[in-house]
């Protein structure tokens, strides 16, 4: 509940630099697929990852 009484003033300077749009705009940067070199790419789904674990150490 607001008090009558409260004299705070909302302070004019942003809290992030850039505001709402910079927030957004870097969320969506992070929603890019992701790119690989030449012959690299993500390992199959149904790749045993317990397996290649013990082969890594």
């Amino acid at each position: 509940m607001s008090d009558p009484n409260d004299t705070h003033e909302t302070p004019t300077a942003l809290t992030y630099e850039g505001g709402f749009e910079a927030i957004v705009s870097r969320m969506q940067a992070r929603e890019k697929p992701l790119s690989f070199a030449t012959n690299e790419a993500l390992a199959p789904l149904d790749t045993d990852l317990a397996a290649l674990r013990k082969k890594t150490g």
